[in-house]
């Protein structure tokens, strides 16, 4: 009995409210009361894991913790390392280069990690044809900056292109654990902003919480054209800049279009963002993580992810672009948002939250974003 009532659990927070009314449809197809009675049991253990009272029933009733399934290694790992998880391949080794490395070098970024007295390791996959580029990048980078120190690794593996996201997400997953290590996703087309970086390390590594944070598209060829004589940008300029050179899908949630996201202007220099997909930038992965992910795909990170985080009070939002903040480059012509009559204003009724609890929740709260510049849309 228990093995049934916790493989229904793990359906129902795998496939949210869809499964559950699937199950109990299911019930009652079967005219099997008792089924119909468990699974909304189920329902209620998954979705109001933390009430107590009912909790202490099935453990003096039942003989079982429901609440380990929820709550796991509880003891915080200490962690003296970060891993910077990167994929590069084809033209994403022009933004390894001229984007993600010249933006986590800044001076408050690794430099800043470093000098906290914690190692950092470049953590990259590629394919075999572009090996020797990625590597030769990533030593001049370094050598330029003079950052030559036992801290401060880098580890590139060869891997083929077929599903390289996931087998790589998994992998790195595996590395964590096993040298207790953090991680920072950190693809190619991502620019951080000055201090992002040092910010996370001080918020997730003496924890097991996971932090997500706010990130912008903007067009990328603009966007690196702005960049190239830029040494440091801080938040707020990086804010600045994307404003300047917003992707369309940027654009669009001005108008409450269904981009997951609607930016409100409160005045020249400050936004509030309702954001029900703020990306996990920092992992602390626990043992039932690799599980979790080993037969997903590579979007469950930010799109499925997240709930699993909430029920074990491992997740955690930043809600201010002066803490952390990152630009997301993104080709024109791609994620796109169809306006209609250009003006979409429910963007409750238009996002489809597939049955994930995090997207609902994280449209409770408000991001503030600043800007260094004054915007006038």
């Amino acid at each position: 009995m228990i093995s049934f009532i916790k493989k229904n659990i793990k359906d129902i927070r795998v496939g949210g409210l869809y499964t559950f009314k699937r199950k109990v449809k299911f019930a009652n197809f079967c005219t099997i009361k008792l089924i119909k009675k468990i699974i909304e049991l189920i329902y209620k253990i998954v979705f109001f894991p933390f009430d107590y009272p009912r909790q202490k029933f099935f453990k003096e009733q039942v003989g079982f913790d429901f609440m380990k399934i929820f709550i796991n290694d509880k003891e915080v790992e200490k962690k003296d390392k970060i891993k910077i998880y990167s994929v590069v391949y084809g033209k994403h080794v022009l933004y390894l280069d001229q984007v993600l490395l010249k933006s986590v070098f800044q001076s408050n970024n690794i430099p800043a990690i470093l000098n906290e007295g914690i190692k950092v390791e470049l953590r990259i996959f590629t394919v075999k044809s572009d090996y020797d580029k990625v590597k030769n990048i990533i030593i001049n980078k370094i050598e330029k900056l003079q950052l030559k120190t036992i801290n401060l690794s880098f580890n590139i593996s060869v891997m083929e292109l077929d599903d390289i996201l996931i087998k790589s997400r998994n992998i790195v997953i595996v590395e964590c654990k096993k040298e207790k290590s953090a991680l920072i996703m950190a693809m190619s087309d991502f620019y951080f902003g000055n201090s992002s970086l040092l910010n996370l390390v001080k918020i997730g590594l003496e924890s097991n919480s996971c932090i997500a944070g706010m990130h912008l598209r903007v067009n990328d060829d603009d966007f690196i054209k702005a960049i190239s004589s830029l040494n440091q940008i801080s938040n707020s300029e990086l804010v600045d800049l994307s404003m300047k050179y917003k992707h369309q899908n940027t654009t669009a949630s001005f108008h409450g279009a269904p981009t997951g996201f609607k930016i409100t202007q409160l005045n020249n220099y400050e936004f509030i963002v309702e954001h029900r997909l703020p990306n996990v930038w920092f992992a602390n992965f626990t043992k039932k993580d690799y599980l979790y992910f080993k037969e997903r795909p590579f979007q469950a990170w930010d799109h499925q992810w997240p709930t699993s985080l909430i029920f074990e009070s491992r997740y955690k939002v930043i809600g201010s672009t002066d803490i952390f903040y990152v630009a997301e480059l993104t080709e024109n012509d791609s994620h796109i948002v169809e306006l209609e009559n250009n003006n979409i204003q429910n963007t409750q009724k238009n996002y489809d939250n597939q049955g994930y609890l995090h997207k609902e929740i994280n449209n409770i709260f408000l991001i503030c974003m600043k800007s260094n510049n004054k915007y006038q849309g």
